[in-house]
């Protein structure tokens, strides 16, 4: 399946969640699998993410040196956001099948968190 990290950044949290519903033994497998293909990509793009932080981050004071912050500077944003949107539009494949619905199905989500999951999870039959 191709998706956009962008797609993955925001569906992450609602897997973090779905992973610890009760559900049959297979759904929980195929969950976990699809969970673990997804932490792995996720923890690139927040690598990535922190890399930007740092090459435009203003330089630290000694306050934001204690607590090991960055930040960037309103004047910086707007290339920051622009490289950060750039990079989160790329499409990467995971290699590993659409869920189906039937795995989900007896786990109460909201319509924004299965709107989220969309890309990773097979349409219901019914």
């Amino acid at each position: 399946m191709k998706v956009t990290l962008l797609t993955i950044h925001r569906a992450f949290g609602v897997f973090k969640k779905i992973v610890n519903e009760p559900v049959e033994a297979k759904s929980a497998y195929w969950i976990c699998k699809m969970r673990e293909k997804l932490q792995k990509e996720y923890n690139l793009i927040e690598e990535t993410r922190q890399k930007l932080i740092k090459k435009y981050a203003d330089e630290p004071t000694e306050e934001q040196k204690k607590v090991g912050q960055l930040v960037v500077s309103k004047e910086k944003q707007g290339v920051f956001f622009k490289e950060f949107d750039e990079f989160l539009n790329t499409k990467v494949s995971l290699d590993i099948p659409k869920l189906k619905f039937d795995y989900i199905k007896d786990i109460k989500l909201s319509a924004a968190e299965l709107s989220l999951l969309e890309s990773f999870v097979d349409s219901p039959t019914n």
